[in-house]
């Protein structure tokens, strides 16, 4: 059947009536609820309203008219009574079986009796949901579960909640010790009800009802492991396979970041479900073998493990691990590789891989033939030295080896649309696999799906959930492009912003400004539109891209030491000058460009960066204060510079801008001379004759 995103019942009982109903609320209390014909014709026009909506939506699932609806009266007095009103094919999670309407207009609400189950075992249940007018609008309030094992019990449930009636107390299937149903709920109550109704349809066969529930669960409120684990079944039910492995994936690659970061995995919701416990994303292969034919062809021998192999790969960078994707759900080191193979495996394209049973795991059996259970031919793929796959933690957190699977996923299904292949979540993570791999085709086929560019990559790939963009200027990945500026100007020319941040708050731009950034990358990204007067944080700290650049690099505050700019960094400064960064922005504490570029470079990169900044309009008294202010705060580095714009630079070779000549005064250069070597500052100590 297809895959509809909301019900009709849904939309008539959540949508339609509700805003019927609260859009005039005089004319509802005058004029409808008082005649039986024209609350009729109220539900009547309630129902068109909704199936005109659908015809027009192919994402809602259709409706049949009702010629009546089934109503009654309930309450002993006028001023304490309820109409309720049967709504039918309630049968999915949040689907309304009765909705109920209060006869008095001081008592204006709406109420729901909607559809949920327990996430352990399944059981259904209906839950009362009240509606009340908030403004121009209207909200929903989950008063949790209620007794409709009548079409009396509701109603009544209802006359209870408003008008305190002792007989009506809400059911909820427990004791009388049990927690009061009027307690505030925890919103993750509504995760559970939903995802336990999934289960129960999966366990009934109904995979298409319980796939869309879980993907409303994990798209909408909550990704859990469990969750993964329990869509995977779906999936496999249905005979999608990459689909079941890659939630198996995500299952275990969580479990396992849960357990790098100190968090203990039960897998208690899986027992309680009769699932057994997940298996391990990795295993570390102690006993293989490397057999090398004449030809120089390669047999690796493993040890065999459960489930078919699907998407098999071999991942190697040089180094002496190679990393085997037997399926997506599935990775093997192979631990120390021998050194003789290591050449040959550097340059071939595919290996034979040879499972089979070890028998006795502590004499495993490599080379007798009852023991092969089967063989199969897996590419090489081979990775930069800088993908390094040492250990289990190395390879996790770099991600890159472990996401590989998602443009092997789009290519060995070009003929689909993308979205037909890989996950929603994972569209971001694609392109930064794209993106790095330099796969423009497949990039192109991507853009013009009208795909995401500017969303950040998920956090189980790349922790600090940079753009795509963004992810191809990180220092360890430019080694390993052909030519990374190329894939900048195709991404940008194609959408992709250049000055959004990661989640940590830096920018590409930002991230350039540190020591391992690079002129090329900085200017490419200049090129490609980067604004380097956008914020970038380190360390939760915010800065301008060119005042970053300035900072000292390896600065020891207590110490009062640091490293000059150097060539390189004072190229990076002025491509930023050049670019129109704004040379009189003050860092956070205080401090412009210029008093940065006095204060911490010497020789020609000051006299380069100090003339570039004048010319460009810096504000030398501002520099001037600022150093003074941190050197009456007893910085005797600030000091120290002072001395040398008061001394007319005795220690420059190359010539300062005459502009600063003005500020010559021997006195005031004594003064600040004097208090730096006070300070204890050891250049001010052995100043220059």
């Amino acid at each position: 059947m297809p895959e509809y995103k909301t019900t009709f019942n849904y939309l008539l009982t959540h949508k339609v009536i509700p805003h019927f109903f609260f859009t005039n609320l005089e004319f509802f209390y005058e004029n409808i609820i008082t005649n039986p014909d024209n609350m009729q014709l109220f539900m009547q026009n309630c129902m068109n309203a909704a199936l005109d909506i659908t015809g027009k939506n192919p994402d809602i699932e259709p409706g049949e008219p009702v010629e009546s609806f089934s109503m009654r009266i309930f309450g002993e007095i006028a001023a304490e009574s309820v109409i309720s009103v049967l709504i039918p094919n309630c049968k999915r999670e949040c689907d309304s079986i009765i909705v109920v309407f209060p006869c008095m207009r001081e008592h204006a609400r709406y109420f729901t009796c909607e559809l949920s189950s327990n996430p352990l075992d399944g059981e259904k249940f209906f839950i009362m949901g009240e509606w009340e007018q908030e403004g121009d609008d209207y909200k929903h309030i989950n008063y949790g579960r209620v007794d409709a094992s009548t079409t009396d019990s509701f109603p009544n449930s209802v006359i209870g909640l408003l008008f305190g009636d002792e007989d009506h107390e809400f059911y909820d299937g427990s004791s009388d010790d049990d927690e009061d149903e009027d307690a505030e709920k925890d919103p993750y109550d509504e995760t559970i009800q939903i995802a336990g109704t999934a289960w129960a349809y999966y366990e009934h066969g109904l995979f298409e009802e319980a796939l869309y529930l879980y993907n409303r669960v994990m798209e909408d409120i909550d990704n859990s492991a469990e969750f993964f684990h329990c869509r995977s079944l779906v999936h496999k039910a249905m005979g999608n396979l990459n689909a079941a492995d890659y939630d198996l994936f995500r299952a275990k690659l969580i479990d396992m970041i849960d357990i790098a970061n100190g968090e203990e995995v039960t897998g208690e919701t899986e027992k309680e479900l009769g699932l057994e416990q997940r298996k391990p994303l990795f295993y570390v292969e102690g006993f293989y073998d490397i057999l090398q034919n004449k030809e120089g062809d390669l047999l690796f021998c493993i040890r065999t493990r459960e489930g078919e192999e699907r998407m098999a790969e071999l991942l190697y960078s040089g180094g002496k691990n190679a990393l085997l994707r037997r399926r997506i759900d599935q990775y093997i080191l192979l631990d120390e590789v021998h050194p003789d193979v290591k050449e040959t495996l550097s340059k071939i394209d595919e290996i034979l891989v040879a499972e089979f049973d070890p028998g006795d795991v502590e004499e495993p059996k490599y080379n007798v033939e009852s023991g092969i259970i089967k063989e199969y031919t897996v590419p090489v793929r081979h990775f930069h030295e800088n993908v390094n796959l040492d250990s289990i933690d190395e390879i996790r957190e770099d991600g890159y080896p472990l996401f590989l699977f998602l443009g092997t996923l789009a290519r060995e299904n070009y003929d689909k649309q993308i979205t037909e292949v890989i996950p929603k979540e994972e569209l971001p993570n694609l392109a930064g696999i794209l993106a790095r791999e330099e796969e423009y085709g497949l990039l192109e086929k991507y853009v013009k799906g009208g795909l995401p560019l500017n969303e950040r990559l998920g956090w189980w790939f790349k922790n600090w959930e940079p753009t795509p963009l963004f992810y191809i200027t990180g220092y360890k990945i430019i080694p390993a492009m052909k030519d990374t500026e190329i894939m900048l100007h195709y991404l940008t020319e194609r959408g992709a912003d250049p000055n959004l941040t990661s989640i940590e708050g830096d920018t590409p731009l930002g991230n350039q400004c540190l020591a391992k950034g690079t002129v090329n990358i900085m200017k490419a990204l200049l090129d490609c539109g980067a604004d380097p007067n956008t914020d970038t944080a380190i360390d939760e700290v915010t800065y301008k891209p060119l005042t970053l650049q300035l900072c000292p690099s390896e600065y020891d505050q207590e110490k009062h030491t640091f490293t000059p700019l150097t060539a390189l960094e004072a190229d990076k400064a002025a491509l930023l000058i050049e670019a129109g960064a704004d040379v009189n922005a003050e860092m956070r504490m205080g401090m412009t460009s210029l008093a940065l570029v006095l204060t911490f470079s010497a020789g020609a990169e000051r006299a380069k960066l100090v003339s570039l900044l004048i010319n460009k309009g810096a504000d030398i008294d501002a520099a001037v204060q600022d150093m003074q202010n941190f050197a009456d705060e007893g910085y005797p580095e600030y000091s120290y510079a002072l001395y040398e714009l008061f001394a007319g630079f005795p220690n420059q070779k190359e010539p300062m801008p005459e502009v600063l000549s003005k500020w010559r005064n021997k006195e005031t250069a004594d003064k600040y001379l004097k208090q730096s070597a006070e300070e204890g500052y050891n250049p001010a100590k052995n100043p220059p004759a």
